[in-house]
């Protein structure tokens, strides 16, 4: 258990830790302030996808965003009937 007197971290300065470089990563926010990155850090929210799971559909009305920090995405192109394997930050 902390004391009055030693330093403690907060669930924002362990957030912002873990997540900062998977954000920096993303060509989109490459040139983002820190300042956005850590409100963007504050905001993320941790789904866990089983394998079969669909993230996105085409045709769908964007409304989420979505950082795959770790596992495997496939990617299904229905107009030519392939699946490619995206990269993602960690296998």
């Amino acid at each position: 258990m902390l004391g009055p007197s030693q330093p403690y971290l907060s669930i924002y300065q362990v957030s912002l830790y873990l997540h900062r470089d998977m954000i920096a990563l993303t060509p989109f926010f490459k040139e983002a302030p820190t300042s956005f990155v850590a409100t963007l850090v504050q905001l993320l929210t941790p789904v866990f996808g089983a394998p079969g799971d669909f993230i996105v559909t085409v045709g769908e009305v964007a409304l989420e965003m979505f950082f795959v920090d770790m596992g495997v995405v496939e990617v299904w192109n229905a107009k030519t009937s392939t699946m490619y394997l995206a990269p993602t930050l960690k296998p």
